[in-house]
């Protein structure tokens, strides 16, 4: 088994081959057959940050919920909070 998840199913840990074949083939035909949002963009510089959100859903991943202070389950340290509620205050943020 590439990965191993919890009683409800969300992935812990997924082996560094099996995530990295599945990264590789995502990007083959992410390249190959871009999706209709992509198709005037260059991916060439871009490819690995379409794939690595793609490859980590289809493992059963992705953001611990909709508080962006918890990216990947750890909270952010004291200064970048400082720097997202100044973002937030001044009408910069984007989610």
């Amino acid at each position: 088994m590439a990965c191993r998840s919890d009683p409800s199913g969300t992935v812990l840990r997924c082996l560094p081959r099996a995530f990295g074949t599945l990264f590789r083939d995502w990007a083959r035909k992410i390249r190959a057959d871009r999706p209709e949002e992509l198709v005037l963009q260059p991916t060439d510089r871009r490819l690995d940050q379409v794939t690595l959100p793609v490859t980590i859903h289809s493992f059963g991943g992705g953001r611990p919920g909709p508080d962006p202070s918890g990216l990947d389950g750890e909270p952010l340290p004291r200064s970048e909070k400082k720097l997202r509620n100044l973002l937030k205050k001044e009408g910069f943020w984007m989610c």
